[in-house]
């Protein structure tokens, strides 16, 4: 089954693109991680991936295993065509709101929320850290296709502030899940929670995927988990 882009709500960004959904053919069980930036996705990805080869022989590494698919960084065919390719269990990246991914009776989805203060901040590490010559390509890619640019970052932490919560943007897309709390092949995970209880919170989604782990490996399990 392809994904029918028109009926998605569009969201476009300089990054990120949800009309890369066009090409992708789902499978029963797919697991979509979903977060807004910066709120554990890598981290909600390892665990994932960890639950799913608990002996810890992964076939390629988490990022590869596990595309984000609305990237506009990552060559659009390649990128379908790498997940079309994968015979075992698929993990799927996307930080797109509830409203601008296909929803799949047979797959599973696990949102991830955060404190928005927590992960506002993460977004100012990220953004200082990105290179400036991806920031250029992707701004130029932007104007091309008349989509806004990324955000400007120059240090100021209060004035990138203003910005970000003015434009209420992770609120919004906390609220696509939420509204969405009650679905039975949904789970809701908040990042505070994993770090309380990573052992208890990564029990908590191998029983919502369905896996079970043998108890004598779990240990390790959670210890390749940790940071």
């Amino acid at each position: 089954m392809t994904v029918d882009v028109s009926k998605l709500k569009p969201y476009r960004q300089a990054v990120a693109d949800n009309a890369r959904w066009a090409d992708f053919d789902s499978h029963p069980n797919d697991i979509f991680v979903c977060t807004p930036a910066k709120c554990g996705t890598t981290w909600t990805q390892t665990i994932v991936v960890n639950l799913l080869w608990p002996e810890g022989k992964f076939p390629a590494p988490v990022m590869t295993l596990s595309p984000w698919i609305e990237a506009q960084f990552i060559p659009q065919e390649a990128m379908h065509a790498a997940l079309r390719a994968q015979t075992h269990r698929r993990v799927i990246k996307t930080h797109t709101p509830a409203d601008g991914i296909p929803i799949f009776p047979d797959a599973k989805y696990i949102f991830v929320a955060r404190d928005g203060r927590d992960a506002f901040m993460s977004m100012c590490n990220h953004m200082d850290r990105m290179k400036r010559e991806l920031v250029g390509a992707l701004n130029a890619r932007a104007a091309d296709d008349g989509v806004q640019p990324m955000p400007n970052w120059n240090g100021d932490v209060h004035g990138f502030f203003q910005g970000w919560i003015g434009s209420g943007q992770h609120i919004a897309h906390v609220g696509t899940f939420w509204d969405r709390r009650a679905d039975k092949n949904q789970l809701l995970v908040h990042f505070n929670d994993l770090k309380a209880d990573l052992g208890g919170e990564m029990r908590r989604i191998a029983k919502f995927l369905g896996i079970v782990v043998p108890e004598s490996l779990w240990p390790r399990v959670i210890e390749r988990c940790t940071f």
